[in-house]
């Protein structure tokens, strides 16, 4: 996710939690681009940390 793109062109907002949900963050983006791709809509995904895992921070800045 790069928050400097241009953002004029999003269609669907995506708002998830992290609280221990790090380890599946991966595949949820992977399924998400995908379906979105499929569905032909532009979106934006916005993952929440909520210091619920120490290793939530590093996924979600890979991500």
């Amino acid at each position: 996710m790069n928050p400097e793109t241009d953002n004029t062109d999003i269609q669907v907002s995506v708002v998830v939690p992290v609280y221990g949900g790090a380890s599946a963050l991966a595949e949820l983006q992977a399924r998400l681009a995908k379906c979105m791709a499929e569905a032909g809509l532009h979106y934006e995904l916005i993952l929440v940390d909520d210091r619920g895992q120490a290793e939530s921070w590093p996924i979600i800045r890979e991500l």
